[in-house]
């Protein structure tokens, strides 16, 4: 591998869903990302046309040797209902998730 020799700036990417109603439903998306104290710190903007969300999630990480862990968090609770549409709750907040 490489040495890595910055992570700032944007990055594009891909998501795609693992859940039984949505498997292989992609998600594009572009981080916005800067490291201020040693940690990595952004903002992740979702597509979307692909069904993403409309406002940016927090984007926190760690780079440690050859490993970088980043964890994104929606700033508000989305769901899929029962009848397989996506739902949002602002009253509640949003699992972290790990971006791997």
């Amino acid at each position: 591998m490489k040495k890595l020799k910055s992570i700032v700036g944007l990055w594009n990417g891909v998501y795609t869903y693992e859940s039984d109603d949505y498997i292989g439903v992609s998600v594009r998306f572009v981080m916005s990302l800067n490291i201020k104290a040693g940690r990595i710190i952004g903002q992740s903007y979702d597509s979307i046309d692909d069904g993403g969300i409309p406002e940016p999630a927090k984007i926190e990480g760690t780079i440690d040797r050859q490993s970088i862990s980043l964890i994104k968090k929606n700033p508000y609770l989305i769901y899929i209902n029962e009848a397989g549409s996506f739902r949002k709750d602002v009253t509640k907040q949003s699992p972290e998730i790990l971006l791997k």
